[in-house]
């Protein structure tokens, strides 16, 4: 392995489009996601029209990498792609045959390694990124040509089982919504009925606080205390938080006590994230909780909101930031079906959840492995963790 200068390595490449007639397909930074293409972000542009950034040609074979800080966005152009139109938010590089092949040059702009070096040498008053005078200092460890074809089908047996493990977690997910569908047809909450429930009839709607933050006596104890930001859309039981409280932290705020199988659901920045709370905790001011009635399933009533979560959003009220009152949930018309019909969803999903955690449990060790392959052959220290 050598350490060498990134533009050493590769040739900077790309060119404005020379006029043309015909609509080009624009690719923004925001259209490409995991090293491919959300085409539902893809614009089509005229010489005319074209957005001031959508300035760069490439060919075949050359690879594209965000310019800002914190953007991990890493492209390959293949024979369709190279005819799009692209960002001049993107940097487009060709490898340089005696030191890189375009597949190793590609791990290598996604490995951590790579990501810390640019974010270090980005700079600029508003957004961040790096400039070519910048990318002249960027040092890079690069595997000898004769080992990197075998570093390339190690990282891409990896990478294929990750994308595999993800393709059976997204089909699970369909699974449950097929499901859901087929056991309860009428669930979208703008089309409600004259039968359906009040969710302040079937729940007991509960926010949160936060105890002062300055007051080291109000943090560290034993009960769980969780914000928004710990639920993403994976999210399903919740069995720990980031942050503790004492009981002084408790009675600080006068704080309601969530018991077990509380549906949580975020009420602003943003609305509409959910999950259930496997173990006993207490919220920030983020939270418009449901603790449910023997008339409701937990489980029920958490896929009931995710997927109602563009409604609930709907609801938002207020000037600077959107956010949904107690008042406002506990007012949300629902269908409330037979409670026998929902605990047998519930028992379904229960029994889905159980190989969505085999699977995750492999995921996990598979980026943990990745992860270890990036760290040998493109170098690095401890603080990849950060990127991984």
């Amino acid at each position: 392995m050598s350490k060498l200068m990134f533009l050493e390595c590769v040739n900077l490449v790309g060119a404005p489009p020379k006029n043309y007639s015909d609509e080009k397909i624009y690719v923004s930074t925001g259209a490409v996601d995991c090293n491919s293409i959300d085409t539902s972000q893809l614009e089509s542009v005229t010489f005319k029209n074209r957005p001031s950034r959508a300035n760069l040609t490439v060919d075949e074979g050359d690879i594209l990498f965000a310019k800002m800080q914190n953007t991990h966005k890493v492209l390959l152009v293949n024979k369709q792609t190279k005819e799009y139109l692209y960002s001049t938010g993107f940097f487009a590089v060709r490898p340089k045959k005696e030191f890189l092949t375009k597949e190793c040059l590609f791990y290598l702009l996604n490995s951590p390694q790579f990501l810390i070096q640019k974010d270090k040498y980005c700079s600029g008053a508003t957004q961040k990124a790096i400039t070519v005078e910048s990318l002249s200092k960027l040092m890079i460890n690069v595997p000898k040509i004769s080992d990197q074809g075998y570093a390339v089908n190690s990282l891409e047996i990896v990478s294929t089982l990750i994308e595999k493990r993800n393709q059976q977690l997204e089909k699970l997910d369909l699974l449950i919504k097929s499901n859901f569908n087929e056991m309860f047809v009428e669930y979208d909450l703008r089309n409600f009925k004259s039968n359906w429930a009040k969710i302040g009839d079937v729940a007991e709607v509960v926010g949160g606080s936060t105890p002062k933050t300055e007051n080291y006596m109000f943090w560290g104890g034993p009960h769980f205390w969780i914000t928004p930001a710990e639920i993403n859309e994976d999210s399903f039981t919740i069995e720990r938080t980031q942050r503790t409280l004492t009981d002084l932290g408790v009675k600080s705020c006068s704080l309601k006590l969530l018991p077990i199988g509380t549906v949580l659901l975020s009420s602003r920045a943003p609305i509409g994230k959910v999950a259930i709370a496997g173990i006993e905790m207490y919220c920030n001011q983020g939270f418009k909780n449901l603790i449910c009635t023997k008339a409701l399933n937990p489980i029920y009533a958490y896929y009931l909101l995710k997927f109602n979560s563009k409604f609930l959003n709907s609801l938002g009220r207020g000037a600077t930031f959107k956010e949904i009152s107690k008042s406002i949930v506990e007012n949300i018309l629902i269908p409330v079906p037979p409670i026998e019909l929902q605990n047998n969803f519930a028992r379904f999903v229960e029994q889905i959840e159980k190989s969505k955690l085999t699977i995750k449990q492999s995921l996990n060790q598979l980026q943990t492995l990745k992860k270890a392959l990036m760290q040998k052959y493109f170098g690095g220290g401890n603080e990849i963790t950060d990127y991984m």
